[in-house]
């Protein structure tokens, strides 16, 4: 009430500022010119090798024009790139002048880090490896990501509002370079200027032991009789959106479990 009663008297406070959007796009929609898709990512899936063999499912849902190979979203603020090593300080700069940030998410993200424990001291953080764009693919589709939202902010209502100088290049915030023309300089921007979402998974993957798996199909913690895991840890690959709607799922699905209203067999 106090936001909106600020607003309506003094045109001031948080209504003032640009909602944050967002979108998602598949592959067909960021890159229409790429020739043989389906060759061009099996290239690079068959690359690494994958025991757990969801790389081939993400290879295929890439190349399903219903299927989203990027969230775009869309921040009223700044950021200073200089920082993507320090999440805390990124969106503290003292550039002058209005900026505006049009992030590429990684929705089909092939590239796996690693969490390991490094003491039995439970206040000690854990070693975080996120290991990103460690397979080719996921730099790929970034890439072509970025080199996207430049082209949609070369049409209107957008391109108006945005700086130009006076060659009629955007003008980027100092700390992100010029903006990128090929694939190849879109690889570059992308690998300097990559930081986490904050929307973690898969640390606990419900998968077949053999393939690396954590936990079965009853949420049990493999190895044990009694340690159940239900959280975004368990999903074995990413997911098209943010990840609390799934999470609420799991949860109600492991109280069914727990409550033995679903089979255990």
């Amino acid at each position: 009430m106090q936001a909106m009663e600020a607003y309506i008297k003094h045109k001031a406070g948080p209504f003032t500022n640009a909602p944050t959007t967002t979108g998602f796009a598949s592959l067909q929609m960021i890159d229409p010119d790429l020739k043989d898709a389906q060759n061009h990512i099996q290239s690079l899936v068959s690359s690494h090798t994958d025991p757990s063999g969801r790389d081939t499912l993400l290879a295929r849902q890439l190349l399903d024009p219903k299927e989203a190979a990027a969230q775009l979203v869309c921040l009223p603020s700044g950021a200073n790139m200089e920082s993507v090593e320090e999440p805390e300080k990124l969106f503290f700069h003292d550039a002058p002048g209005n900026w505006m940030i049009i992030g590429v998410c990684s929705t089909r993200s092939l590239s796996r880090g690693s969490v390991h424990i490094e003491s039995s001291d439970p206040k000690k953080q854990p070693i975080i490896d996120p290991a990103y764009f460690s397979h080719p693919l996921d730099l790929d589709i970034a890439a072509r990501g970025i080199l996207h939202t430049l082209n949609l902010a070369q049409h209107e209502p957008l391109k108006s509002k945005l700086r130009l100088d006076e060659n009629g290049e955007f003008v980027t915030h100092p700390s992100a370079g010029p903006p990128p023309k090929t694939v190849e300089e879109a690889k570059k921007t992308a690998s300097k200027s990559t930081v986490t979402e904050y929307h973690p998974i898969g640390t606990c993957a419900m998968l077949p032991r053999e393939k690396g798996g954590a936990v079965d199909n009853q949420l049990k913690v493999y190895g044990t009789s009694n340690v159940r895991v239900a959280d975004a840890s368990i999903f074995p690959t990413n997911v098209q959106g943010n990840i609390v709607s799934l999470v609420y799922a799991v949860a109600e699905k492991a109280s069914d479990i727990i409550k033995g209203k679903l089979p255990t067999a």
